[in-house]
């Protein structure tokens, strides 16, 4: 069972007992806020319309929330209503207050703890580092695996469209912030959902139950958000006024790697999913 401490300062992992040992300083990276787009794509992201709201956005009134789409969908750059008091709608956008620590895991390397109990729902934070195509991401995960077939920083998301399936690589391998230390659980605490406020989706995690304080935040590197499972419409392009095409979200097929699992959870699978491409 694996066993989570900060410095000399012990936490616990899912089986809740303790261990004292120094922690190894991570590699160096550069912190960014926000998913580094390539030069193609950089001031053309914002291609969605945005709510005509003067107060505070609320899901009965708000275009960018109405339909059921509060959890996939943030106001923009486009959006009339104030970004200090628009909380509704820009979930995703306001910082968080939570106490987030790095830690050392006896088996997974680096993760991340939590030092003050999160409710479920609660918005943790996006997944940040670099956009790649999938020829470039399939290339640096291959070149990982020669070198550390445990460790890497590459997050892909595939979502199911009606013209086929849309690929979201980030890696934060060199760029990136603290949720690159997040670690896989074949029961996890965390849910990664597809928040847009323009094209490609912000890559954010979210509570999926009440956290306790000093537990390590994880989750399932090779699930969709059961939430996300359900046809929606894209908003309105803001050139033509016409509708996108739908799109959902599904649980990739669900395959597993040679890696070995060392999450301890009563329900691992005994090994960490396999990429599909």
């Amino acid at each position: 069972m694996d066993q989570v401490v900060r410095g000399s300062e012990a936490g616990k992992g899912d089986d809740g007992n303790a261990v004292t040992q120094p922690m190894p300083t991570p590699a160096p990276y550069t912190s960014v806020d926000e998913v580094m787009l390539p030069a193609r794509l950089q001031g053309r992201n914002n291609v969605y319309s945005g709510c005509s709201c003067t107060g505070p956005c609320a899901p009965e009134t708000c275009s960018c929330l109405c339909n059921g789409r509060a959890r996939y969908y943030e106001c923009n750059d486009n959006c009339a209503c104030d970004v200090a008091t628009c909380r509704a709608g820009r979930t995703t956008q306001q910082p968080t207050a939570l106490d987030i620590r790095l830690v050392w895991t006896s088996e997974r390397g680096h993760g991340l703890l939590t030092g003050t109990r999160i409710p479920v729902g609660t918005y943790v934070g996006h997944y940040t580092g670099q956009l790649v195509n999938v020829a470039t991401a399939r290339a640096r995960d291959s070149a990982a695996d020669a070198v550390s077939p445990v460790h890497t920083y590459l997050l892909v998301l595939r979502e199911h469209t009606q013209r086929g399936v849309l690929t979201t690589a980030v890696d934060a391998k060199e760029y990136g912030n603290l949720t690159r230390f997040i670690n896989h659980s074949c029961a996890p605490n965390l849910e990664l959902r597809p928040v847009r406020l323009g094209f490609v989706p912000r890559l954010a995690f979210f509570a999926l139950t009440d956290i306790p304080a000093e537990t390590e935040l994880t989750f399932d590197y090779g699930g969709a958000p059961p939430s996300a499972k359900i046809a929606t419409t894209l908003p309105a392009d803001t050139d033509t006024g016409a509708p996108r095409h739908k799109r959902h979200v599904t649980a990739p097929e669900l395959a597993l790697s040679a890696k070995p699992c060392r999450c301890g959870a009563p329900t691992c699978r005994g090994f960490l999913p396999l990429t599909i491409w």
